[in-house]
This record gives C-alpha cells, structure tokens and sequence, in this order.
C-alpha cells in the first residue's frame, strides 16, 4: 500500500491479514512520499532489459515500458490527481554522456498517455552521486542528502508524480520528495518501471 512491492503471501495463521498492507521494509521506513506503484517484478529478464534501455542506447523501449505503466497503474494514478509528471533527474555530466535520462523518455510518454502536464525542468540532480546498486540503505541516504533541487524556489504544483525505472529501498523518491515538498508541494507520488519482492 505504500511502496507497492508485491508481497510474499503469508499464512494467515502467521500473520494477522489486517497487517498484510506494508512490506517489511515500508514498516520500518517512514517515507516521504505518500505512495507509489510499480509495473515488474525485478527478475533476470527485465533487468537485462532495462540495461540495453539504459547503457546501450535502446531509448525506443521507453515507448512498451511506458504503454506497460499505463496499463497496470492508470487507475491508481488517475486517483492521485496528479498535476504534473516529474522525471527523476540525472546529473546533468552523466546524461551528457549517456546522451538520454531515461526516467524522462518514460515519463513524458507516460504523461502524454495519461493527459497529464509534463515538467523535465522543476527538479534538478545537483551533485553527482555513487551508483546505488552498490550501496546499503545507510550510505544511500547519505549518498543522496541535498541531491536534488528545485530550479524555482516555490512550486505552484500541488500533487506531483515523480518516474523512475528501478525501486529498491525508495531513497531516490525520498530524497526528490524532500526537495519537492521543501519547495511547496503538498503530495509526492512515485511510479517505477521495477521492484523486487517483499515479505
């Protein structure tokens, strides 16, 4: 209900079902944002697919990945009402190098199918940051303290939808939902292309 992690079904007789609504890692964590949803199950398959989306330049998966977010997660964000789509922004070194943010090709084609504004320009990456894959939770919040920006120091936005490609343990949503909420925004919802299973 919060991250949206599928969840590893418990026994009912292990577990109370009234308390089948959070990941474990969701009950510990307090989160900035109020809630997000993913597409995939992190597996062998899609992370081999992303990769060539991300390092070898296959930016037209962006069009499928994007279609795949509408049709499972359109009628939680239309729910939202959402204002405008935010990508989740790369420093800006690395996506000269990379040549393309591909949180924000997912996210302006999300936010065409959806009717939505799309905004590339409100929030920032201001410092360059490790690669989080290496990292555990403690060194990806420090990782990412004062990371993002707002490029207007008030936002007229009240609800906000921030894209991204991969969920771990939502530091990057946390650490952009800071920077937004700082500025103004009222709420901060998420929507990842992946997610690995929780308990």
């Amino acid at each position: 209900m919060k991250c949206g992690r599928p969840l590893l079904k418990p026994k009912e007789s292990e577990f109370e079902l009234k308390n089948y609504e959070y990941c474990s890692e969701c009950l510990k964590k307090d989160h900035l944002f109020e809630a997000a949803v993913c597409v995939f199950e992190y597996n062998d398959i899609i992370s081999q697919s992303i990769y060539q989306f991300k390092y070898h330049g296959k930016r037209e998966f962006a069009a499928w990945y994007a279609k795949s977010m509408y049709e499972t997660c359109a009628k939680a964000v239309s729910m939202w009402d959402i204002d405008a789509v935010l990508p989740v922004p790369m420093y800006y070194k690395k996506e000269r190098i990379r040549g393309y943010n591909q949180a924000a090709l997912l996210a302006e084609v999300f936010a065409e199918l959806m009717g939505l504004k799309y905004d590339a320009e409100i929030l920032r990456r201001v410092r360059k940051t490790k690669a989080m894959k290496m990292l555990d939770p403690t060194q990806r919040l420090k990782n990412l303290s004062n990371a993002f920006q707002t490029s207007q120091s008030v936002v007229k936005y009240r609800h906000v939808l921030l894209v991204d490609d991969i969920y771990t343990t939502g530091a990057t949503l946390d650490a952009c939902t800071k920077a937004l909420k700082e500025a103004g925004v009222s709420k901060v919802y998420g929507i990842c292309l992946c997610i690995g299973i929780g308990i």
